[in-house]
């Protein structure tokens, strides 16, 4: 094997990982988001008028942390290209 297939396959490995953090941090956030609105039910069921905060998106750990596994996957594909294609200039 290569240095070029395992640098390969390492991408793939590191692609599929950064692909299933981002749907588990998605899924927990689309949990979160769910219990949020549940709450904001529950109260305006027990009489209580909802607040601002109880409507408001805040850039939580989490919805942060999606965001940046999205960028990162985005550079690292960009990166993978770039590289592919000095390799076939060079060739």
């Amino acid at each position: 094997m290569s240095d070029d297939d395992e640098m390969s396959q390492a991408e793939v490995d590191a692609s599929a990982e950064a692909r299933a953090e981002a749907a588990a941090e998605e899924e927990a956030a689309a949990e979160a988001q769910a219990d949020a609105d549940a709450d904001a039910a529950e109260a305006i069921a027990n009489g209580e008028d909802p607040t601002n905060a109880d409507y408001s998106v805040a850039f939580s750990p989490r919805n942060v942390a999606v965001g940046l596994a999205i960028v990162a996957g985005l550079v690292a594909l960009a990166a993978s290209r770039r590289r592919r294609r000095r390799r076939d200039e060079d060739a």
